[in-house]
């Protein structure tokens, strides 16, 4: 009878039925204990539940995720993207978003057992305390309970067994029941329910969260190179806890082309082809467009808009330049003494003249001071199988005299000649990207010197015909703000000519020779100029005695510029020079940030050899160094210089006459031209 009361007038006790357990005593409220009348929305965590469209999602509930399906996984095995690494993210994804930190085997954490532990009735014994393994067992006993559908005093068989729950803790511990476990009624098992309930939805991934782990899945293959797969939520029903993902990996459906004039259209996509129809990848695009940012005079940029059908994107490739041709007039004062300082080369491009991504030019170079060299070059580059690989065929050809520059028993011999070098060659990217590129080739060569004069000389020149191997290596490093340019290059050269008597010399040779360049930015403190340091290095080895046009000038413009190109030319060698450039804006001259005024402080630094004999010495050698200042300023992209002065800072050598001049100032300048 005294339940049925409660059932009936429940509704209009208000606070007083707090006062009434499930066994019909009336007692005061637990210390501690706060009844929550509190009608608001309850957190829950459900295993099934219904995901609407995007546009109708909120929060949503708290799912008890206990496992991630796909629909279908796109793998790329090469990529290291896998249906297996996959589910092994999706499912480290639903731990972390499912786990708290500190989290217990349990499931629980200790901060929320405390929470429990403070609303249970206490005894007044201080040897009373609840372990982590009681609180866990109570934490699932209110857990199990938690479902029923119970109102007011009707819970009185789970009040009892928590009752019972918490006497035979207290007997495991020899401790007696007390009579504050009369305080335990349906209400504070209600209030014990809600927090276990609020403590469990938060181990739920609600709908947002769900949104951030397919953001994370995209994630993962977009770090791959998969740039335009997404990972996203389809509509469903989840039952038992299953949330099915799905993944568009972002096809590339179609190219365009806009703004090219004598470029085909075939042509610019030629590199692009094989990608369609495939998953969109970044670097492969990436490598495609600068492969076709390497046709000759051409400048093209490519976005994304969406294709025709759903997961697929288009290609916009849009020409923002394509010049036809290019002239270029350098003036410098690099030259040989003997054979003329003063320079004036004139070079003209042809672009694309057969539609082939093509490259003709011709050139003429006149020095003088005194006039006394004309060459003559012929150059021309075609793509052969596809956008990677090159056929290239030069030639050029110099005609000399040779001025003593004062000295009567050189001017009196009359010495002319010509220098003539025809190349066969063949180049291929094998990698062509922004952080990397590698490219290998060979060449067929034949280089001749043909000497006359008025008296007989030793040697009426050399003519070498060879096979060079090649390769190159660029790499660009974001993260470390540095840049590696590297060239190797192995050389078979067979003498078509007789040897001079007595010089040591071999009817064949090879050579090894080694360029590398490193360039590091820098951060100037206190300053928003930009600076940098590049460090030269070149490396030349043969165990032969090479002709002269072989051999590597350690002094000039490309070498120790505190000495002149004239000064020694070695066999085996190695050089190494170091600049630090400061960039200065000339504001006053150009608006545009890229017209800058470059100031370095340079070292110079080579030893080379030569392994032939002279007058029955063999084995010449010199250590050269210098240090100066270089100036380079460039305008509007037409105008180029470039000015360095430089004073030798020690020159050995086993030859007697070698740096008779090395307390002088040496001054090499270069003006570049540019019109298209």
């Amino acid at each position: 009878m005294r339940r049925l009361l409660a059932f009936f007038l429940l509704p209009m006790m208000g606070t007083a039925v707090a006062q009434i357990d499930d066994r019909g005593y009336n007692v005061p409220p637990a210390s501690g204990q706060g009844v929550d009348f509190s009608f608001g929305e309850e957190s829950y965590l459900t295993a099934d539940t219904d995901i609407p469209p995007v546009s109708e999602r909120d929060e949503g509930p708290s799912i008890e995720v206990t496992e991630f399906q796909f629909e279908s996984v796109p793998e790329f095995p090469e990529l290291g993207i896998t249906r297996a690494a996959v589910e092994e993210l999706a499912e480290s994804l639903r731990q972390e978003y499912s786990q708290k930190p500190n989290q217990l085997a349990s499931g629980y954490t200790e901060k929320e057992l405390q929470l429990l532990a403070e609303l249970l009735p206490t005894p007044d014994d201080k040897r009373y305390t609840l372990s982590i393994s009681e609180l866990e067992q109570i934490a699932d006993y209110i857990l199990s309970v938690s479902d029923g559908d119970a109102l007011g005093g009707l819970r009185q068989y789970e009040v009892k067994g928590l009752v019972d729950l918490l006497a035979a803790q207290r007997s495991n511990k020899n401790l007696e029941a007390r009579d504050d476990l009369k305080t335990i009624n349906s209400l504070l098992l209600d209030d014990l329910i809600r927090l276990i309930k609020r403590q469990r939805a938060e181990r739920g991934i609600n709908f947002y969260e769900l949104e951030d782990i397919a953001a994370k899945i995209s994630a993962f293959y977009r770090s791959k190179g998969i740039f335009l797969a997404k990972a996203y939520i389809p509509v469903q029903q989840v039952e038992d806890g299953i949330v099915t993902f799905g993944i568009l990996e972002g096809v590339l459906g179609g190219l365009t082309v806009a703004g090219n004039q004598g470029y085909s259209s075939e042509k610019i996509t030629q590199p692009f082809q094989p990608l369609v129809g495939k998953a969109a990848n970044s670097e492969s695009i990436e490598e495609a467009l600068y492969l076709v940012n390497d046709y000759p005079g051409l400048v093209l940029q490519g976005s994304l808009s969406s294709g025709e059908n759903i997961g697929e994107t288009s290609l916009d490739l849009n020409v923002v330049e394509e010049k036809s041709w290019r002239a270029t007039v350098t003036a410098d004062n690099h030259g040989a003494v003997f054979t003329g300082d003063n320079r004036l080369l004139t070079m003209v491009d042809f672009f694309n003249p057969t539609g082939r991504g093509d490259i003709l030019t011709v050139g003429y170079l006149k020095s003088w001071s005194p006039l006394n060299s004309d060459v003559a070059v012929f150059q021309y580059r075609a793509p052969v199988y596809d956008e990677r690989t090159f056929v290239y065929v030069s030639a050029d050809v110099n005609d000399f005299t040779v001025d003593g520059d004062g000295d009567r028993n050189i001017d009196d011999l009359n010495i002319e000649g010509t220098n003539t070098n025809y190349t066969l060659g063949m180049d291929r990217w094998f990698k062509r990207t922004p952080g990397l590129g590698i490219s290998g080739g060979f060449a067929i060569t034949e280089k001749e010197t043909d000497i006359d004069a008025d008296v007989d000389l030793p040697s009426d020149g050399d003519k070498v015909q060879g096979l060079e191997f090649n390769s190159s290596f660029n790499q660009i490093s974001k993260k470390y703000e540095l840049m590696n340019i590297a060239m190797m290059s192995i050389q078979y050269g067979d003498f078509k000519n007789d040897q001079i008597e007595n010089l040591n010399q071999d009817e064949d040779f090879y050579k090894l020779a080694i360029d590398w360049s490193t360039l590091k930015l820098l951060n100037l403190p206190f300053t928003d100029y930009s600076s940098y340091i590049l460090a030269t290095t070149k490396i030349r080895y043969s165990e032969s005695g090479l002709p002269a046009f072989e051999q590597l000038p350690l002094g000039g413009a490309d070498a120790v510029r505190a000495f002149d190109v004239s000064e020694f030319s070695a066999d085996q060698a190695g050089y190494i020079g170091l600049e630090w450039y400061v960039e200065f804006p000339i504001t006053w001259i150009s608006e545009s940030i890229e017209d800058k005024l470059k100031v370095a402080l340079f070292v110079d630094g080579a030893y080379g050899s030569t392994n032939i004999e002279i007058n029955s010495r063999s084995d010449d050698w010199v250590n050269m160094s210098g240090v100066g200042v270089l100036f380079k300023f460039n305008w509007n992209e037409m105008l180029g210089t470039k000015i360095s002065v430089a004073k030798p800072t020690g020159s050995k050598s086993n030859m007697d006459d070698f740096g008779d001049d090395a307390d002088s100032v040496q001054t090499f300048v270069e003006v570049t031209f540019v019109y298209d």
